[in-house]
Parts: structure tokens; C-alpha cells; sequence
């Protein structure tokens, strides 16, 4: 089972309540590529979405939203990131449309499933409790989502070692894989060698590459008869000019026989003019 199924599947639920809440006017996204000429009149821009996936709470009546996203593709459960955000909304409005704007974003540490599921879970059963004016400060302390201006010194430490553990980690991984696959290529292009090496050795195919050879010269020299037949006076353009000009003349020959044989048809009746036809052709 892939990891959007595995780790999303499992959110799913937790999500579905959050999208359905009251307190909240949801907005999901997935990854995406920033899109030019969208909108009305082609004129607006679609912006990217980094993320994998993206769900965003855009809580009512008040200027804040919670958001959580999550990058799943190509990790393990155990490499799944999951970041929790809280920012200040603003609404903008422009000729043809409106839209809210994320300012002020704070983000919590990165997670993986398991930590972030459950800390979910907890904020999921405190929500009967909350309302618009607090939902977003309880939601913060829960995910540990702090301002990085506002936190200690010793906070700020903690923060930067928890993430060089985890880039040291996948650098160190990523390490691992490049050799994997440069290994693995190495024992394929071996492996493609010794078949060519096999194979080049076989009588047969140095019988095809005689036969290849052959063919190629076969070929050039049909192109260039062909070429020179066609650039000689009595060659092919020559000859079809030749029969042009002559259905030309056959034509007016045939058009010249077909009014005179009108003025002498006036002049006898039927059977006899048909007689002078057959008499004239003999």
C-alpha cells in the first residue's frame, strides 16, 4: 500500500470532522504548479502549492486560520512530515474576484504520523469546548506552534537541533540510495556488455552488419540514379511535361473533330452521315 493511501487514509476521519465543523470554512489542496492566465478574462495567476497535501480552516467570523499540511509521497510512515500553521487573514478583493491571504504565518515543528495523529486526536475532543475567539490559541499551544520571534533562546536551540537531526537523517539516507543506484547501474551496464560482447562474437551478426552495409549502399545508389534520371533532359520531368503537352493537343484535335463532325451531321440525315463517319475512319 502506497503512502497517500496508508498515512491520508488514516488522517481521513480526523480531517472529515474538522472540514465539517461549524467553527470552520474549509479549504483543501494538493500539489500543484503555479498556473498563469487563469480566471476571469486569463488575467489571474494560480498560485503553487508546495505540499503534498494542505488542509486549510479559515475559522468564521474572525481573521485567523489553522492549517495542516502534509508531505507523504515517496516516505516511509516514519518520514512522513507533518506541519501544523496558524496565520492572520486578510481579505482581498479585485476586479472580478476575492480571495483570503495568508499574512503572519507561524508553524509548528515538523512531525511525524504518529505525533501528529495523536496530538490531533487530543484537539479534536477539546473542540465542543472552544469557540472563534480561542480556537486558534488553543490550537497553537497544542501543536506547539510559537511565534520563532517570541521563543527563548533555549526553545530557538532545541528547535535547530530537532531539525540538523532530521536533514542529517535524510542526507545520510540519501547517501545510502545514490550508492544503491550507482551500483545498480554499474551491474546493469556490465550486464549489457557481456551480452553485446556475447553477441558481437556470433556469425550471425556479422552476416547482418555485411547485410546493413550492403543495404546502405544499395540505397544511396538507387537515391542517385533516381536523381539523375530526374535531372537529364529525356528523365522523368521531361517525359511528363512531353505527355502533358500532347493530352493539350489531343484535346484540341478531339474538340476540332467534334465541330466538324456537327457542321456534316446538318448537312445528311442519320444513316448517312454515320456512313461518311465509318467511310472517313477506314
Amino acid at each position: 500500500m502506497n503512502q497517500k493511501v496508508s498515512v491520508m487514509k488514516r488522517l481521513n476521519e480526523k480531517f472529515r470532522i474538522l472540514k465539517n465543523h461549524n467553527l470552520f470554512d474549509a479549504k483543501d489542496f494538493n500539489k500543484r504548479s503555479a498556473k498563469y492566465g487563469y480566471g476571469w478574462r486569463n488575467e489571474g495567476v494560480r498560485s503553487e502549492i508546495k505540499d503534498d497535501y494542505i488542509l486549510i480552516l479559515n475559522i468564521v467570523n474572525a481573521n485567523e486560520n489553522i492549517a495542516i499540511a502534509v508531505n507523504y509521497e515517496g516516505r516511509n510512515d516514519d518520514e512522513v512530515s507533518i506541519i501544523a500553521s496558524k496565520a492572520n487573514t486578510k481579505r482581498v478583493f479585485q476586479e472580478h474576484n476575492t480571495y483570503d491571504k495568508s499574512e503572519d504565518i507561524v508553524y509548528s515543528e515538523s512531525y511525524t504520523y504518529e505525533v501528529f495523529s495523536e496530538k490531533l486526536r487530543l484537539f479534536i475532543r477539546k473542540l465542543p469546548e472552544l469557540n472563534k475567539n480561542n480556537v486558534a490559541e488553543v490550537f497553537c499551544k497544542m501543536m506547539n506552534i510559537y511565534d520563532p520571534n517570541l521563543l527563548s533562546e533555549e526553545e530557538k536551540e532545541n528547535r535547530k537541533k530537532a531539525a540538523k537531526k532530521k536533514l542529517k537523517e535524510l542526507y545520510k539516507k540519501e547517501d545510502v540510495i545514490e550508492e544503491k543506484l550507482s551500483d545498480a547501474q554499474k551491474r546493469v551496464s556490465d550486464a549489457q556488455n557481456r551480452i553485446n560482447k556475447t553477441v558481437s562474437k556470433m556469425p550471425e551478426f556479422k552476416e547482418l552488419q555485411e547485410l546493413e552495409q550492403r543495404v546502405k549502399v544499395l540505397r544511396e545508389i538507387i537515391f542517385n540514379a533516381r536523381h539523375e534520371e530526374r535531372d537529364q533532359e529525356n528523365g522523368i520531368p521531361a517525359l511528363l511535361k512531353e505527355v502533358e503537352k500532347i493530352e493539350k493537343e489531343d484535346r484540341a484535335h478531339k474538340a476540332l473533330i467534334s465541330s466538324q463532325e456537327n457542321i456534316v451531321r446538318k448537312c445528311f440525315t442519320e444513316d448517312e452521315f454515320l456512313k461518311i463517319v465509318d467511310l472517313s475512319r477506314n
